[in-house]
């Protein structure tokens, strides 16, 4: 049994994973939203409206590929963070609450 090693292959596809994905901005710990501001979010608001009703992001993910992105909120609290995903006309496409596993 013999094992090919194709480091030119493994290097493209990295390169494509990076491309495919890109953090805009920086993450604060300064910027939170309450729970509550989910239900401010409706589909089809486009940023600036969302950045209206709640503020700007504390992350915002960009997937270059789709042209998909994904702002991020930090909850007080430390244990929740909100999401909100905009399709590639940059209009929310949903919105959820989510548990951090990381504490």
């Amino acid at each position: 049994m013999s094992i090919f090693f194709f480091p030119r292959k493994i290097g493209l596809i990295v390169s494509a994973a990076l491309i495919a994905i890109s953090v805009v901005g920086e993450a604060s710990a300064n910027v939170t939203v309450a729970p509550e501001a989910k239900e401010l979010i409706k589909v089809g608001m486009t940023a600036e409206q969302v950045k209206t009703a709640i503020g700007r992001p504390a992350m915002d993910t960009a997937f270059k590929l789709s042209g998909q992105r994904i702002w991020t909120y930090a909850v007080p609290g430390g244990q929740e963070y909100l999401e909100v995903s905009f399709a590639a006309d940059q209009t929310v496409k949903g919105v959820r609450l989510a548990v951090s596993n990381l504490h």
